[in-house]
């Protein structure tokens, strides 16, 4: 017996939450090359979000302000990238930029 419908697709996303002191740490085991960061305008005034630059150089990295998790604002995002699929996507902010930096890497698979 199959639990669940074999019709609706699962998605498991290979995805860590890092926060607080010292969680731009876990960039230095980053093994990527070609780097998406999406954040909200406030958290790009962060000093940390310099430090996360900082510590991304050596990468190909893009940098995207996403303000509302909207279909349109992600899509936009997604049509830029839907030929060049980043490596690795870092979210800075709150629920809002994550929550659609999940969603773009859904659509991004």
């Amino acid at each position: 017996m199959i639990n669940g419908s074999p019709m609706v697709p699962h998605f498991w996303f290979n995805q860590s939450v890092h926060f607080r002191k010292g969680a731009i740490n876990v960039l230095k085991e980053l093994r990527a090359e070609n780097v998406l960061v999406i954040a909200s305008e406030s958290a790009m005034r962060n000093e940390s979000f310099a430090k996360l630059v900082q510590m991304l150089e050596g990468t190909k990295n893009e940098i995207e302000v996403l303000q509302a998790a909207t279909e349109e604002s992600i899509l936009t995002i997604r049509s830029k990238y839907k030929d060049s699929v980043p490596d690795a996507m870092i979210s800075v902010g709150g629920g809002t930029v994550m929550d659609g930096t999940k969603v773009l890497g859904l659509l991004l698979e």
